[in-house]
Formats: C-alpha cells, structure tokens, sequence
C-alpha cells in the first residue's frame, strides 16, 4: 500500500527540510521506497535541492520542486500577477508520484496557513490528498502556542492522523526543558517526539542515515509506521 506523509510546520525555518530529510533517510535504510518531493519553494531554493541531492537523481529537480519564486515571500504573493496554479494541478503531481513509490514525503512551505494560489493555501492541499501530517516545531518559547493552532486548524478539519515534532537546538533552559512535557500532557504523549536539529550542511545521505539508526524510535513515531520488517 501506498503511504503519503505531509510535512507541514509552525513557522519557516523550524526544520521541516531536516525531518523530510530524516524520514528519508530512515524508510530507505530499512529498504522502503521512498520520494521526497517539496511542491512549492519561494527565495533560497536550498530545501528543494537538498531533497533532490538525496534522491540522487532519481527525479528531476523540477519533479522535486515544480513551484519556484525567486523572492523570498508566500508563493501566491511572490506570484504577483503571473496566472495562479490551479489547486488541481498541485494535487495531481503529487498523486503522480504516489504511484512510482512505496512512501511520499511530501514538504511544505512555511505553516498550514500560508497561500499558495487563488483561492488556497497548504491545509488545502492536505485537505486534497487526506494524508498523515507531521507538525514540526521548533523547540523555543511560544511553541506550545504554535503547535496548539496548527492542531486545531487541522482538526477542524477532522484531520486527525498528526503527529507533532519537536526541533531541539540545544538550547538547556526551562523553557526548552518543559515544553515537551507540556504538549504530552495537551495533546498526548504518543502525539510528541523530540529530535535533535542538525545544520543543514550535514544532510547528505550517509550522514543522515546515521543519525536516523540513532534516532530510529522517534523517527518510527514521527512516521506512524512501526513495523518496518513487515513492510
């Protein structure tokens, strides 16, 4: 069967790209298939490339990354006048990628509520394909705050398969300290893991899968699949 996982975010640089990339490495060191695909990058197209380097090759940077804008804003407003990308259209990249892969991780830009288009934004998109989400966060005063929005938005919805990541930048405060126990107790414990934040000029393919043997129990919660032998 199939899996697509969304990987959404409170806010922009919070480490959406390092969890994707993660999970990645994580399913296709037990020998799942796996893509990793970001639809929409606006100013720094970092992100994208660090997916497609870690597919190397297998697709296309432009299947990685089909939405780009070179200003560093929201995709709809970095659109300016240019004719918007129909909701449709979005989903069905996605959709076309399903079929060639065991798992798609798909990431997102900014949080759940930024526009993309005319007429939608990111929740819209998890709305298209009913997919799981993870919710990435980072580990810093007003997560709680952060992290509770983006659960009801996505359960107003009834979207209810989420988990949420907590980013932890190493940082020993008792802010940073409590959090965690915090959103276990307000939303459940088996909803939140932490994971440690690693500098993006670690994610290369063999250094994340090192990391992804140590961090295996968080990144198995984080992905909702636990049994990979049977898979």
């Amino acid at each position: 069967m199939n899996n697509i996982f969304f990987i959404t975010g409170t806010d922009t640089g919070v480490g959406k790209t390092v969890l994707t990339s993660l999970l990645y490495a994580h399913l296709s060191r037990h020998g799942i298939p796996v893509r990793a695909l970001k639809p929409f990058c606006t100013g720094d197209r970092e992100d994208a490339l660090v997916l497609w380097r870690l597919q190397a090759g297998v697709l296309k940077l432009e299947e990685v990354n089909p939405w780009y804008y070179k200003k560093p804003l929201a995709p709809w407003v970095a659109a300016g006048r240019r004719a918007g990308v129909p909701l449709e259209a979005v989903l069905d990249h996605i959709r076309g990628q399903v079929s060639k892969s065991g798992v798609l991780l798909v990431e997102g830009v900014g949080g759940l509520m930024v526009p993309l288009s005319n007429g939608y934004g990111v929740l819209e998109v998890i709305l298209g394909i009913g997919c799981p989400v993870c919710i990435v966060a980072a580990n810093q005063l007003g997560v709680i705050n952060h992290v509770l929005l983006t659960v009801n938005a996505l359960q107003t919805q009834k979207l209810m398969d989420w988990r949420v990541v907590l980013m932890d930048r190493g940082q020993k405060g008792e802010v940073e300290r409590t959090n965690l126990w915090a959103l276990r107790k307000l939303i459940g414990e088996k909803r939140v893991v932490s994971i440690k934040y690693i500098d993006s000029i670690k994610l290369d393919i063999n250094c994340l899968r090192k990391h992804a043997k140590l961090l295996q129990k968080p990144l198995a919660l984080a992905s909702g699949i636990r049994n990979l032998s049977q898979r």
